[in-house]
């Protein structure tokens, strides 16, 4: 197996199921996506911007739709509660300047633009 999807496979498990760090990030400009296009073209630009700032493949890089579909699922619950935060989890490390913390934030910026 490619060592990178092994890397991806442990990363993003651990991030569901057992992360050791969360970042909260604030969401009050994220605006909910209405459609599949919308959401791909979103992730999509995040991701070409992280790749911008990221040379080094690791696990976001084999999947980044899976991460901005977790990101998306957990900002789209807390506007549902009227939270102007969400907290993301990490199943990496818990470095702040973490690639997958990067891709998170960045896909935020994306949701916050018109």
């Amino acid at each position: 197996m490619d060592p990178i999807r092994l890397l991806y496979e442990t990363n993003i498990l651990a991030t569901m199921q057992n992360p050791v760090n969360y970042i909260e990030e604030n969401i009050e400009e994220c605006k909910l996506i209405t459609s599949s296009e919308i959401f791909d073209n979103k992730w999509k630009t995040a991701y070409k911007n992280f790749k911008k700032e990221n040379e080094i493949k690791g696990s976001v890089d084999v999947e980044p739709e899976a991460w901005a579909r977790l990101c998306y699922t957990l900002i789209k619950g807390a506007k549902k509660e009227s939270k102007t935060t969400v907290r993301l989890p990490n199943g990496c490390c818990i470095r702040d300047d973490c690639t997958i913390n990067t891709f998170f934030r960045l896909f935020i910026k994306e949701l916050s633009k018109e």
